[in-house]
């Protein structure tokens, strides 16, 4: 039997599609390499969100091919999007439209945008894809250009997808998409999974500060099931950044927000992204920035120095900030959100913690449901336990 073997990078909204496109391998009749094989066919899904993503999978790539020269290399992602010509020699490329057509070429089945996945390999929690697209136009983001204009997806079909993955053993499903605040129906989506008996928990895999209205946060604090922990960008603590960024709020309406948030949930968790070296951040922008942080409380900050994106607003600004300076702000703010975050796990030490299991090991790792990272003794994977917190070591607390 032909086999085949997927390589992902970038972002869950892309993880959702690899599943897509081995499902369709799948029906054409190849099988998924076991450890150590050599696949016929390897597909690899890019990213360019940052320079550095983009990187990663040429490095692979390459990397890959002096290894193993007859294997038969297509390549898709955004990054196939935004420089097609950087993988014109490879033996094949498809945009992001289609990738729900790529397997019809060895006679699989063509897809729809949002194939109904019955499976996520490799994954305790399942991501569901309720959304694609973005019509934001951030200044510095290359996303609206590579995926197009905000979709959203059939309601009943995601429900559907929600209660496959759950009659096959999932109890944490993750709503993912580029903007899924951008989808009318998302209070619908989180009321009705929270009648399915066998599911869980619910995970919002990121959302926009505006769209936390007083009406979304008094459907989320009457639901159960829904994690307690949400994902909410800064990008900037500075108002004259945030302006240029094309971002539609100020520090201080974001403040407000995360205000509302906590008198509803007192018992969130908060993580965010933060872009540091945006053309024209002074010095007081980013000690704005760095204040924020310490202000609001994120128990992990996902820092992205900035990238350059040929395309975008952003790009044509004059005052881009040398690498160096990126690099040692970057630094600078991962130090005090590193310490901003150990402060807040040691408040939940003595505490009783539901833990979703994920990894087999002698210390099994899991996420409580704010997200908080897990090293606990258990001799399962799969299970939602209770965990006694007894420690901090590193990111991890203890149980």
């Amino acid at each position: 039997m032909r086999t085949f073997q997927i390589k992902t990078f970038g972002c869950k909204v892309n993880q959702y599609d690899s599943q897509s496109i081995r499902e369709q391998m799948i029906s054409a009749g190849f099988r998924e390499i076991s450890v150590g094989e050599i696949p016929a066919i390897i597909i690899v899904n890019t990213c360019c969100v940052t320079d550095k993503a983009e990187k990663k999978a040429r490095q692979f790539l390459n990397s890959f091919k002096k290894k193993y020269p007859n294997t038969f290399v297509a390549v898709t992602g955004c990054s196939v999007n935004y420089k097609p010509e950087n993988y014109s020699q490879e033996n094949y490329t498809f945009s992001n439209t289609q990738k729900s057509s790529f397997a019809k070429m060895f006679g699989g089945k063509t897809a729809d945008n949002f194939s109904s996945l019955k499976d996520f390999s490799g994954r305790t929690r399942a991501f569901v894809k309720i959304q694609d697209g973005c019509d934001l136009f951030c200044s510095y983001c290359i996303v609206p250009y590579v995926r197009g204009s905000s979709k959203c997806r059939d309601l009943s079909e995601i429900l559907d997808e929600i209660r496959r993955f759950v009659s096959v053993g999932y109890k944490e499903i993750v709503l993912t998409g580029v903007h899924i605040g951008n989808h009318e129906g998302l209070s619908t989506i989180l009321k009705e999974a929270e009648t399915i008996p066998e599911l869980l928990r619910v995970r919002i895999s990121s959302i926009e500060p505006q769209e936390m209205t007083e009406e979304l946060l008094a459907i989320f604090s009457s639901l159960k099931k829904l994690c307690r922990h949400f994902h909410i960008p800064l990008q900037s603590g500075s108002d004259e950044v945030l302006k240029k960024m094309n971002r539609r709020y100020t520090y201080g309406e974001y403040k407000k927000i995360i205000s509302r948030i906590n008198c509803r949930l007192p018992d969130v968790t908060l993580t965010t992204d933060i872009i540091v070296g945006f053309p024209g951040e002074t010095k007081e922008d980013f000690d704005k920035t760095c204040r924020a942080v310490n202000d609001i409380g994120f128990v992990k900050v996902h820092i992205f120095p900035y990238s350059r994106r040929l395309g975008t607003k952003a790009a044509g600004f004059s005052d881009q900030i040398a690498q160096l300076e990126i690099k040692r702000r970057a630094k600078v703010l991962q130090n005090i959100a590193d310490g901003t975050a150990e402060t807040i796990k040691k408040i939940f030490v003595g505490t009783t913690q539901e833990v979703l299991i994920e990894s087999a090991g002698k210390k099994f790792n899991g996420y409580t449901k704010g997200y908080l990272p897990v090293r606990v003794n258990n001799k399962g994977s799969n299970e939602i336990v209770k965990v006694l917190i007894t420690g901090l070591d590193g990111q991890y607390l203890l149980g």
